[in-house]
């Protein structure tokens, strides 16, 4: 059974959008998946063509129109929801009404069909949405092939190991964790300290890999990787190399909760990646 196999994908219909349509797209023909296509018209208060009470203005049929050119042979395979609201909100519930399994934004930058692109709402989705959530950046151009997960060595660490080698059962996947040097806390940075510091961090991963309960073809597949620097900064110095095509990223906690454990990194790797990224948040 596909882990997989209700694929949402929320669109503003921009042309950046169309990276995750294709993407989602693709997923669902290797999955198997059903994929159901959102696009939220944000209501503007005071415009009398956007008012909640009033039934949907005439940029449904618009965007009806535009996602049956944009899915084209797919249209038959998929069903398109049109709804009003906020977005992230108006995500998240479509995404519980539909029991989504997988939820694929883009990161889109161009204003068309409301008053916000879809990148202002990721980080409310990655704060609210249950169900894995893959934010993509670039074209696709063939499955995901250099696959990384972001640890800290945490119970969610195990989780999204265990999702990302069932997830991609024929590619490599890179444990990574970022060290940060105790420079940062105000300590001299020293070779000899970063020596010390890397040693530490690489005896870590040796016994988080050790402790991980794969099969053991998916334990041959993977590898730990340890480096020194910021954390979202060395994740994008290395993606931007082209080391990976995809991180994962462990999600714990809501509110102030999501803060204090990994909300200022996950925003920051948002801000930085430049590849796709698939935030899975902790199961209970």
């Amino acid at each position: 059974m596909a882990l997989f196999d209700r694929i949402l994908l929320a669109t503003d219909l921009s042309a950046r959008s169309d990276r995750a349509l294709d993407r989602a797209t693709m997923l669902a023909r290797r999955e198997g998946a059903e994929l159901v296509v959102l696009h939220v018209i944000e209501p503007v208060p005071g415009n009398r063509y956007y008012p909640y009470a009033q039934p949907l203005p005439p940029l449904a049929t618009i965007a009806r129109q535009q996602l049956a050119h944009d899915l084209g042979e797919c249209l038959e395979r998929t069903r398109v929801r049109i709804e009003q609201g906020e977005p992230a909100e108006v995500i998240e519930r479509v995404a519980r009404e539909e029991r989504s399994t997988l939820v694929v934004v883009g990161v889109a930058r161009v204003e068309r069909f409301g008053r916000y692109s879809l990148g202002a709402t990721v980080e409310k989705l990655v704060r609210a949405v249950e169900a894995p959530l893959l934010i993509v950046t670039d074209r696709p151009r063939a499955p995901y092939r250099r696959v990384a997960v972001a640890v800290d060595f945490s119970s969610v660490s195990h989780q999204t190991v265990a999702l990302a080698s069932a997830t991609f059962p024929e590619q490599p996947v890179t444990v990574f964790h970022v060290h940060t040097p105790m420079a940062t806390y105000g300590a001299p940075d020293t070779p000899s300290l970063r020596e010390q510091l890397r040693q530490i961090g690489e005896s870590d991963m040796a016994a988080f890999l050790a402790s991980l309960e794969l099969a053991p073809d998916a334990r041959a597949r993977v590898a730990g990787r340890v480096e020194l620097g910021d954390p979202a900064r060395t994740i994008s110095d290395v993606a931007e190399r082209g080391d990976f095509d995809l991180v994962v990223v462990g999600t714990r906690g809501r509110g102030r909760l999501f803060d204090f454990f990994i909300g200022s990194v996950a925003r920051r790797i948002l801000d930085h990646l430049p590849c796709d990224a698939l935030f899975v948040r902790e199961s209970r």
